[in-house]
């Protein structure tokens, strides 16, 4: 993966409703007819401190298939018109045919639904509106106007599914790209109360260690390479965008609560959240509250070296790394690696790389990282 690539996010922090799993900030109201000049706005203020050749755009959210295509392509057309990969997440409640069929007159050449699951019991307990049958009919209309480039995002690890079904039914109908993760009850939210309430079956950690090991088995009989922790693709289909984020390259987020990351000369990590509120941040996006983090060159290198390794194909480049950082690698490293090759969690060529059996207990080899500090 080149680390050289750069990357835009554009947080779109609008929703219909809020799911019961999610963590994520978002607002409960349609778009605001100002948003895109407001994110251009943000743009000009912050493009001085990143690359001016733009990779990959992103649009992430929040729910940003509640954009209309032309706002969409003013965005594109503005922030990154030569851009290799142009990403939608996509509701499947918003593809309707006249919203896809008006999606061809941008320059978006990548969709990711966000199905969660194909069983109806699932989408239910997910709180998700859509149903199974719907979602199946919106996907197979996207490629019939021509998108070939479409992840699918599915949630596993639940007691009472089968998703094998739904690997089979994608690979059958030639989808390129899964990202499968196991469900996460996070703190706060609607579907943690609810199961404290006994009102939603809670998650079981064994399950959960099955599932994430019949993904890996399942969708490589199915011909996906594991590319990282959860993401899965048919070779020449891997995110460019998220690998970004992998590989530790710059990125700049905008909106309200995205988030940027960029490597200083001396080798130090700059990363910035905006303020998750909507509403302060519309203000005055140029001037808007941010928090801000510096890293040492040493903490950065950690954190690459760390998370580098869950990028299952191109991994990590001691060398490189060094050279980026501005900082030598530490002597206590190899003896962490060669630590870990005896259990076949990692392994080594030219690059290190978790093996797939590895990419089970990735935190535990960054943990182990992190304590070389």
């Amino acid at each position: 993966m080149n680390a050289d690539l750069f990357g835009i996010y554009i947080h779109v922090p609008f929703c219909r409703r809020k799911c019961v799993y999610c963590n994520f900030y978002f607002e409960l109201e349609k778009p605001d007819t100002d948003f895109c000049k407001l994110i251009l706005e943000e743009f000009e203020f912050r493009k001085n401190n990143f690359p001016s050749k733009v990779h990959t755009l992103y649009f992430g959210g929040g729910t940003p298939s509640l954009l209309d295509y032309k706002s969409i392509q003013t965005l594109i057309d503005n922030l990154a018109p030569r851009a290799i990969e142009v990403t939608l997440e996509i509701n499947p409640e918003d593809a309707t045919i006249e919203y896809l069929d008006n999606l061809t007159l941008t320059k978006i050449n990548r969709l990711s639904f966000g199905v969660q699951s194909f069983e109806d019991h699932i989408l239910k307990y997910l709180g998700r509106k859509h149903r199974s049958e719907y979602a199946k009919r919106t996907i197979i209309q996207a490629q019939k106007i021509g998108y070939r480039n479409i992840s699918i995002d599915l949630i596993g690890g639940i007691s009472i599914e089968n998703i094998f079904q739904s690997f089979k039914w994608l690979a059958d109908n030639s989808i390129n790209h899964i990202s499968a993760y196991l469900l996460t009850v996070e703190p706060e939210t609607n579907l943690e109360k609810l199961i404290l309430k006994g009102k939603r079956l809670g998650i079981c950690e064994d399950e959960q260690t099955s599932a994430y090991i019949n993904f890996q088995r399942q969708l490589t009989k199915l011909g996906f390479n594991q590319y990282e922790i959860s993401n899965y693709a048919i070779p020449g289909f891997e995110s460019i965008h998220n690998r970004i984020y992998w590989s530790k390259g710059s990125y700049l987020g905008l909106g309200p609560g995205a988030h940027s990351m960029r490597i200083d000369e001396n080798g130090a990590v700059i990363r910035r959240k905006n303020i998750d509120n909507f509403k302060i941040w519309k203000r005055n996006p140029k001037f808007a509250p941010y928090s801000e983090e510096i890293l040492s060159p040493l903490c950065g290198l950690l954190e690459s070296l760390a998370f580098g390794l869950r990028d299952l194909k191109s991994g990590i480049n001691l060398i490189d790394l060094a050279n980026k950082y501005k900082h030598q690698i530490p002597d206590k490293f190899g003896v962490c690696i060669e630590k870990f090759k005896k259990k076949n969690w990692i392994k080594t060529n030219s690059n290190h790389y978790l093996t797939r059996l590895g990419s089970r207990f990735a935190d535990t080899v960054a943990r182990d990282i992190f304590n070389l500090e």
